[in-house]
């Protein structure tokens, strides 16, 4: 089975449970993330499980133009992982040791969870405007991200939710296809619902409907939710963007300071920077770094 051909987020409604449902699909973003950081196999199925949580997070917002922050710390050899995800369907992200790989047999899981270890927390920051900013956190407890992130929502924002994350192997593909699907309830809904959903996500729904090239609905139908009450309210694209630029670049070497941008012209004679969340590479030759001194100090003489 081949790659969805485009990145996507399905939003629905069931109403007869008072469901909202979500549908991820970000194989493509997954892949362009994995090659811009250089990932191993189980780096990056688990920076892709990452970026697929992040991208449903930030589709649960209720507020455009609202961003997400998903932080996870963990004592395992991942290191950590550190997501950014916006209601305009950008995400990004990275690892912070994109080398790890359980190694396995083909088509086998490259166990993701492995690579978090036993200890560590969920952090989420919602940036939602104006100002308005919240954070919510909780420790790794199952040491797996769909099951921890039930559990940030069931503590932090007090919503009955089921999730799962799914990097699927295909034909010497580690990133098959990666997809993720969350399920709230409404104010009011039924609970019972959600729970059943939980259920079949952790009996592998998500894995064989993705097998079976199923389309959003079809997967929503697997969950329990058929019929005419599911509700299609948006299919979007979705993919893996980065906000980084060479403008951005120099500000950053602007607010290095005066004396940092001297001694690194004096030492070095150039700039050199990276993106963390893409890995795009930036260089500020001599000659400009000397006129960002220049124009900082009024003084043609760096070494002042």
């Amino acid at each position: 089975m081949s790659a969805p051909l485009r990145d996507h987020l399905v939003r629905g409604l069931f109403a007869p449970t008072g469901s909202r449902l979500f549908a991820l699909f970000a194989t493509l973003g997954a892949r362009q993330a994995r090659d811009s950081h250089g990932c191993a196999p189980t780096s990056a199925a688990l920076l892709a499980q990452g970026l697929t949580a992040g991208a449903l997070l930030a589709a649960a917002l209720e507020k455009k133009l609202a961003r997400i922050n998903l932080q996870i710390g963990c004592d395992g050899p991942a290191g950590g992982l550190f997501i950014d995800a916006g209601t305009d369907g950008s995400f990004r992200g990275y690892i912070k040791n994109p080398q790890v790989y359980f190694t396995s047999g083909p088509g086998e899981p490259l166990a993701p969870e492995r690579a978090l270890g036993r200890k560590g927390y969920v952090s989420v920051l919602r940036d939602l405007g104006g100002g308005e900013i919240y954070r919510g956190m909780v420790e790794l407890e199952a040491c797996e991200l769909s099951r921890d992130l039930e559990r940030y929502f069931q503590s932090s924002e007090q919503v009955e939710t089921a999730v799962q994350l799914s990097v699927l192997p295909e034909e010497g593909e580690p990133l098959g296809q990666v997809a993720g699907v969350l399920i709230q309830r409404l104010p009011g809904g039924d609970e019972a619902a959600v729970a059943r959903a939980r259920e079949l996500l952790r009996g592998g729904a998500l894995e064989r409907g993705l097998a079976a090239g199923e389309t959003a609905t079809a997967l929503f139908e697997r969950l329990g939710f058929e019929g005419d009450g599911v509700e299609i309210l948006a299919d979007v694209p979705v993919e893996f963007r980065c906000s980084c630029s060479r403008d951005r670049a120099v500000r950053a070497i602007l607010a290095m300071g005066l004396e940092e941008m001297r001694s690194l012209f004096a030492e070095v004679g150039e700039a050199k920077l990276a993106c963390q969340f893409c890995g795009a590479k930036y260089h500020v030759a001599g000659p400009e770094l000397l006129e960002l001194i220049r124009a900082a100090t009024d003084d043609s003489d760096p070494g002042d």
